[in-house]
């Protein structure tokens, strides 16, 4: 088991108050706070470069807050 490490500092000097941790496939996808775009969608593949916004879902520094993310598809079908 290897030990933890910073992938990448989204919020530089302050926490980015990473959350939500999901994984799908072989990609990571959080919740963080980057300073800039408040609280958004994030993924990564475990590389600096791979580890990016996904969206700004909510211009503005509040961001849209993500929450409650699970690893399925859900699908409901009517007739």
């Amino acid at each position: 088991m290897s030990s933890p490490f910073l992938v990448k500092d989204i919020f530089l000097g302050f926490s980015s108050s990473p959350g939500g941790l999901t994984v799908v496939g072989n990609t990571l996808f959080f919740w963080a706070n980057d300073g800039v775009n408040g609280v958004e969608l994030w993924k990564s593949d475990g590389t600096a470069a791979g580890t990016v916004l996904v969206k700004d879902i909510e211009p503005g520094s509040s961001g849209s807050n993500p929450s409650y993310m699970v690893p399925h598809i859900f699908n409901n079908c009517y007739n």
